[in-house]
């Protein structure tokens, strides 16, 4: 997919431009790194890092073909179970008849969601490193999306 920024980093090593992931203290009224809170190195389960345009070339990826066929992606994007999870992608059901794929993520001071609106070719990435509701920012960037 060419996604050259995306990767599961040892968090001692992590390449130039990366960001830390930050927890906030109440106590202390202060941020400290996650380092502690998760794997020294990320898997499968969890613990990449990627930026919003990697994602981008993803989902652009996904959708042109290049990585599954399109009766996979279909049955991808298709509800598997009464949670509207479809094969490895959660769908987001906006009404009776129209489902946004979206996957998400998130750890200790971290958090990120990315949906597509297939009808409207229209992509919302949104990455946090210091835990921020990025699910509260997708609602609401889909409101006015649909507006």
């Amino acid at each position: 997919c060419d996604m050259m920024n995306t990767g599961y980093y040892e968090l001692d090593r992590l390449p130039a431009n990366c960001a830390n992931a930050y927890i906030y203290d109440t106590q202390r009224d202060e941020y400290y790194t996650n380092i502690y809170s998760v794997d020294a190195k990320g898997t499968g389960a969890g613990g990449a890092f990627t930026t919003v345009l990697d994602i981008e070339k993803f989902w652009n990826n996904l959708l042109g073909g290049k990585l599954i066929s399109k009766d996979m992606l279909n049955e991808m994007f298709t509800p598997q179970s009464e949670e509207d999870y479809g094969l490895g992608m959660w769908l987001k059901r906006v009404d009776s008849h129209k489902l946004y794929p979206y996957f998400q993520g998130s750890d200790p001071g971290v958090s990120f969601v990315s949906l597509h609106d297939l009808e409207n070719s229209i992509s919302i990435s949104i990455v946090s490193n210091f835990g921020d509701n990025v699910w509260q920012l997708r609602n609401k960037l889909l409101a006015e999306v649909q507006a």
